[in-house]
């Protein structure tokens, strides 16, 4: 019976299919009526709008419709396919089956029956067995098609798409609504009104104390024309615009109930709320500056923008009313403030610029109020220096500087920084004095003597500046590197005499153009003496004659005090003779120029006055100060020029030694390279070329010297140093064959030596040249000074004589024209002397200013003896002469002095270094004394021998010279000399003819008087040597001044008790004089200390020279000022002057 049994299971399969089916069939079949039914009955509602009672009716209709379709179509399948309720039987299925496979259907109703019936045989058993096997492969539930309920969806589709196109359409609320309202059956609804209030604010709530603008639209089909609001029982109007309206609550504290109301249209009951806001009352901002900008701490109120400096600390203070949380907001970063009761604090230390905002909050805003802020950061400067350089008029290689540095708070320290350019590494750190304020200016020189720099050295250096800054720690600024050079000696002496070359060049061009300048003079002196006034041409001649004067005088002066530095900067340890000279004689030369300057400033305020005399004199003056100048600087600057030559041949000299010790130890060398050779070749084409130069300034010397040069050995040594460099790289090139090389070293090594020692030669008679050169002009000179000498005291003799035969007769006597001839001749045989003199000045530096002035003076006086006398005024041309005689007679004693100095110096005592001397400095001044009162004593005799025969015309001569010496050089004096002269020309007549027959005991006389002024010279110059060495120049004046008048007595009156007198003043002023020496008491090492010490300290101080150069003065000290940045920025634009 396995086979039966198969049959029933899948029988039961069939039926559960089968009730399956009918499920499906009954949903679909459900939902799509149920759906057909809502549409119909809600469209009818919709349209409608039923009344209470219908719409419960239609509501209870359909749902009593909806449940006995749900019990039919879903409950009952349900129930039998769950066998809840009975349904078919299996006969009742094998008839469906049997519909379905008509081949099957009997004999599965058999078997059915066969088995209904209780079959017991084995039979009946095996029959239905058997059929039952046979059915066994029929698939029973294939029957069953579930697919046939596709055709129902189509009723489920209609009421969708319906639905669908309701939803599109915008009528889904309207579709709704009118269910809702079949639901809701016992309300009663009304239909809707023409049109609707819609609110377009987005809530009803407002902050208190804010207005409130409400907007309302309306929706329908019809728009009313007004639309009012009520509020507490007060109509307002609402304002139409653009289609909505609106009305504005203003203020509102308080929450407001409202309608809206239009026509009969009435809407619900509204609420304005009004809610607590978070409010800010006050905000302070405390800065506490960082303690070293000196700024006290302020509070800022109302405000949360500030400029502070860097480092400043803040503290925001905030009051608050119902305000929950305070914001600090920037980019980097939000920080909520600390908050105690309603007030709110933020401390932060700020570096940096910021834009910020302060929110506020509570429960019911977040970030309600936001205030936007920025806080400006004023970043500490960095100290800036602005210097200037300046570099010294007379040394180049001297700068100064002037600084000014500026911080914006404090400055602290100003250093000089400087160090080797060949080691960077290590520095030297000098500190300059600044004050200690926000601005400062400063004066530095470099090189001066605070500095410690090794000679030979390349330095660079650098100003650097600190501020105050204790925020990010001090700060510093540079200036610019400077470069210098400290010399060797050797090279400061070079560089020193290119200098002195190029100022004597300059002052070389001035004098010819002050000589060329001097025939405008000349012309407007004969002008000024044919014409009673010049014209206007004249005037402007002279004019542009003065200015022209002013300016040269102006750069004459700048050169000469140039050339006078350096003179002092050569060589400053040495004592040098000529140095010496040439020095004293660029100070008189500068003296000179300031009283031509005078002169200038004289007639440049006579130029436009109407006193021709005294212009005329004024010109006469300024022509004979002017030639002395051009004597003295024409002889000062050939002396300079032979003073070159004799230093610049004495330095090469030098460095030809140098360059021979260098050839000698390369030749011993190891490291012995043409490379190295090379360099010394082109050291010695150097030389060679100073060499030429030199020769052309010897040259250009009026009396060139020989200082040794020998072409021939030059070439040679050429010539070996370049064969020496040929075996080196010869050497070189064969390094690999060591013999060759070796060989050819040798050779190398041996014109190396040969080299060295030429050069040595060389330099050695470069020395011994111009030596044995100065020795041979030095006796030629003294030979030509001492014919000079002896022409001049004939010279002397001969004016003396000529004068007295000029006051013994009158302009009518015959042989007064023959006298005048001979007192032309005598003029002509000076003008020899004087061509002598000037061409020995030329050579020699014995020939001192006042020999030139002399003999200018002589000039001048023999020129107006000769105007006078042709003119018949013979007291004014015998005066003349008598200053010519004066004149002669002191220049005849300088000469001999110079005479002296030079056999001296020839015999070797004048080498320029002073002989040491023991004992107290008085000691000197003690032997100085007694020569002086020796002197006197032979003056008392002078004066006891001619007491009876010359006592008046001494007398004469003092009224005579006490009026002529101060007028001697111009028409003034000469003036002078007439108002006095008709007394004088008697008291000399009158001593003439005491003297006839006696005029060789009258010369005998005049010789004494000479010796003794020439004794009187020496023991000058001793003494002025002395005083020069005590280092008492400044203890002099008065003794000076007593030894002028002494030497005045002396010429003018010869042996008088006036001059013993001056002899007395004299002899007292030198007694004061060896108290001071003995007072000093220092000996001769001490002595030169002090000397030393005492140029230091007379020397102009570097800072002061500093600030001279910009003309700058000490300012105040400008305190820092409570300024605000904005204006500390103006302040430090103004100090920058960069103002407008």
């Amino acid at each position: 019976m396995q086979n039966y049994d198969i049959i029933e299971k899948k029988l039961e399969r069939f039926i559960k299919k089968f009730y399956s089916n009918l499920l499906i069939k009954g949903a679909l079949l459900f939902v799509g009526i149920s759906l057909l039914l809502f549409i119909f009955i809600s469209a009818l509602e919709y349209f409608l709008w039923f009344s209470s009672g219908l719409r419960t009716f239609l509501f209870w209709t359909v749902l009593a419709i909806e449940l006995l379709l749900l019990f039919k179509l879903i409950l009952v399948p349900a129930g039998q396919l769950f066998k809840i309720s009975k349904g078919i039987n299996y006969s009742e299925a094998s008839d469906y089956i049997g519909t379905h496979f008509p081949e099957v259907s009997d004999k599965l109703k058999n078997i059915l029956q066969l088995k209904a019936q209780g079959a017991q045989g084995e039979l009946l058993l095996a029959s239905i067995e058997q059929k039952s096997k046979d059915l066994k492969s029929v698939p029973f539930q294939v029957a069953i098609d579930f697919t046939q309920n596709l055709k129902y969806l189509r009723l489920l589709a209609i009421p969708v798409l319906i639905l669908l196109a309701i939803w599109i359409s915008g009528l889904g609320d309207s579709f709704s609504s009118s269910y809702k309202r079949l639901v809701n059956y016992e309300t009663a609804y009304e239909p809707p009104a023409p049109f609707q209030f819609t609110i377009l604010n987005p809530s009803l709530q407002v902050a208190k104390g804010k207005s409130f603008r409400l907007n309302v639209k309306t929706l329908g089909d019809i728009k009313p024309e007004d639309v009012q609001i009520e509020i507490e029982g007060e109509a307002y109007n609402l304002i139409e615009e653009n289609g909505v309206f609106y009305y504005t609550f203003n203020s509102v504290e308080d929450s407001k109930r409202f309608q809206l109301k239009a026509n009969t249209v009435v809407s619900k009951v509204y609420e304005l709320s009004a809610i607590d806001i978070p409010i800010m009352k006050d905000m302070k901002m405390r800065l506490n500056f960082p303690a070293y900008t000196d700024q006290a701490s302020k509070t800022i109120s109302g405000t949360g923008n500030a400029s502070v400096p860097e480092g400043t600390e803040i503290e925001w203070i905030i009051s608050t009313e119902t305000t929950d949380q305070v914001v600090f907001n920037s980019k980097e970063k939000q920080i909520e403030f600390e908050s105690s009761n309603s007030e709110f604090n933020l401390t932060q230390i700020q570096k940096t610029s910021v834009d910020y905002s302060i929110s506020t909050s509570n429960s019911n805003f977040k970030n309600y109020d936001v205030l936007n802020y920025s806080i400006e950061v004023v970043k500490d400067e960095f100290p800036k220096i602005v210097l200037q350089e300046k570099k010294d008029r007379l040394l180049l290689e001297q700068s100064y500087f002037f600084g000014k540095i500026t911080d914006d708070y404090r400055l602290t320290e100003l250093q000089l920084v400087y160090y080797s350019s060949d080691n960077k590494d290590i520095t030297t750190k000098k500190e300059i004095e600044i004050s200690k304020s926000n601005y400062a200016e400063f004066s530095y020189a470099f090189p001066n003597e605070d500095l410690d720099l090794m000679s030979g050295t390349d330095y660079s250096y650098y100003f650097e500046v600190y501020d105050n800054d204790e925020v990010n720690g001090r700060k510093s600024s540079k200036s610019k590197v400077f470069s210098y050079r400290q010399k060797t000696e050797l090279e400061e002496s070079t560089e020193n005499l290119k200098r002195q070359n190029t100022a004597v060049e300059k002052l070389s061009e001035e004098l010819k153009q002050q000589k060329e300048s001097n025939a405008t003079l000349r012309e407007l002196q004969n002008k000024q003496r044919k014409e009673k006034n010049l014209d206007y041409t004249e005037k402007q001649k002279l004019d542009n004659f003065i200015k022209r004067q002013k300016q040269r005088m102006e750069m004459m002066k700048n050169y000469s005090e140039r050339l006078k530095e350096d003179f002092k900067k050569l060589n400053p340890e040495e004592q040098d003779k000529a140095k010496e000279n040439l020095e004293n004689r660029l100070e008189k030369n500068q003296k000179q120029i300031e009283k031509n300057q005078e002169l200038l400033k004289e007639l440049d305020e006579l130029r436009d006055k109407i006193d021709r005399e005294e212009l005329n004199q004024k010109l006469e003056n300024f022509d004979k100060e002017s030639k002395k100048q051009e004597k003295n600087l024409e002889q000062l600057l050939e002396l300079t020029k032979r003073f070159y030559v004799e230093k610049k041949t004495e330095k090469l000299a030098e460095e030809l030694k140098n360059l021979a010790r260098e050839q000698e130890d390369l030749s011993e060398a190891e490291e012995n390279s043409s490379e190295k050779q090379e360099k010394l070749n082109e050291k010695f084409d150097k030389l060679k070329e100073d060499l030429k130069e030199l020769e052309e300034k010897n040259e250009d010397l009026k009396a060139p010297m020989d200082i040794g040069s020998d072409k021939a050995l030059e070439e040679e040594i050429d010539q070996d140093q370049e064969e020496a460099k040929e075996e080196l790289e010869s050497s070189e090139e064969n390094s690999e064959d060591s013999k060759e090389s070796a060989s050819q070293k040798e050779k190398a090594q041996e014109k190396q030596k040969k080299a060295s020692e030429k050069m040595k030669s060389l330099s050695d008679k470069m020395q011994q040249s111009m030596m044995s050169s100065n020795m041979e002009q030095a006796a030629e000179d003294a030979d030509m000074l001492r014919q000079i000498l002896n022409n001049l005291i004939l010279f002397s003799q001969e004016q003396e004589g000529l004068m007295e035969s000029f006051k013994s007769m009158s302009n009518s006597n015959p042989a007064y024209a023959s006298k005048l001839k001979r007192q032309a001749e005598l003029r002509e045989n000076f003008k020899h002397a004087d061509d002598s003199l000037y061409a020995l000045a030329m050579r020699t530096p014995m020939i001192t200013e006042e020999v030139n002035n002399k003999i200018s003076d002589i000039n001048f006086n023999i020129e107006k003896s000769l105007e006078r006398l042709a003119e018949n005024e013979v007291r004014m041309g015998t005066s003349s002469q008598q200053y010519t005689m004066m004149f002669a007679n002191e220049l005849s004693s300088m000469l001999d002095v110079a005479l002296d100095q030079m056999k001296n110096q020839m015999k070797g005592s004048g080498s320029g270094k002073p002989k040491p001397s023991g004992g107290q400095p008085g000691e000197q001044l003690s032997d100085i004394i007694k020569s002086h009162e020796e002197l006197q004593k032979q003056m008392q005799k002078g004066k006891s021998k001619g007491q009876g025969e010359s006592s008046k015309p001494e007398k004469g001569g003092e009224k005579e010279g006490e009026k002529g010496k101060s007028g001697e050089d111009s028409e003034g004096g000469e003036k002078g000399d007439g108002g006095k002269g008709e007394e004088g020309n008697n008291e000399d007549g009158e001593g003439s003819g005491k003297k006839k027959g006696s005029q060789q005991g009258n010369e005998q006389m005049s010789g004494e008087v000479y010796q003794i002024y020439k004794q009187q010279q020496d023991l000058r110059n001793q003494l002025e040597n002395e005083i020069k060495r005590l280092g008492l120049d400044g203890n002099t004046n008065e003794l000076t001044k007593s030894l002028d008048r002494l030497e005045q007595e002396l010429l003018m009156k010869g042996f008088s008790n006036d001059l013993l007198q001056q002899m007395d003043a004299v002899k007292h002023q030198l007694l004061k004089l060896k108290k001071a020496a003995n007072q000093q008491g220092q000996d001769e090492d001490r002595q030169a200390k002090t000397n030393k010490k005492e140029f230091n300290s007379n020397s102009e101080p570097w800072v002061e020279k500093a600030k001279e150069y910009f003309n700058t003065t000490e300012i105040l000290n400008r305190q820092q000022l409570p300024l605000q940045p904005q204006y500390k920025k103006l302040i430090n634009i103004y100090f920058d002057g960069r103002s407008n």
